[in-house]
C-alpha cells in the first residue's frame, strides 16, 4: 500500500516564524527610524522659534517640511507590518 506522507506542519509553523521574526526585525527598524525623525523634528520646532535669520528660518522650515512628509510614510509601512504581523500570529 502507498501511505500518503503527510506534510510536515512543523516546516510551516518555523516558516511562519522566520517570516514573523523578519517582520519584526523591520518594524524596529521603523520605529527607530521614527524616533530619530521625531526627534529632528522637535529640534527644528526649536530652532524655528528661536531663529533670527532669514536664510536660517526658510532652511529649518524646508527641513521641517521633508520631515513631515517622512514621517507619514514610515508610519504606514509600520502599521502595514504590523499588519502583517497580526495576521501571521492568527494563522499560527
Amino acid at each position: 500500500k502507498n501511505t500518503p506522507v503527510p506534510t510536515a506542519p512543523n516546516s510551516t509553523k518555523q516558516n511562519n516564524a522566520s517570516l514573523l521574526k523578519k517582520l519584526q526585525k523591520k518594524m524596529d527598524v521603523i520605529e527607530a527610524q521614527i524616533q530619530q525623525l521625531e526627534a529632528q523634528r522637535d529640534q527644528l520646532h526649536q530652532l524655528l522659534s528661536s531663529t533670527v535669520s532669514g536664510n536660517e528660518l526658510a532652511q529649518h522650515a524646508r527641513s521641517l517640511k521633508q520631515l513631515e512628509q517622512q514621517l507619514p510614510e514610515l508610519e504606514a509601512q509600520w502599521l502595514s507590518l504590523s499588519e502583517q504581523m497580526d495576521v501571521g500570529e492568527v494563522s499560527k
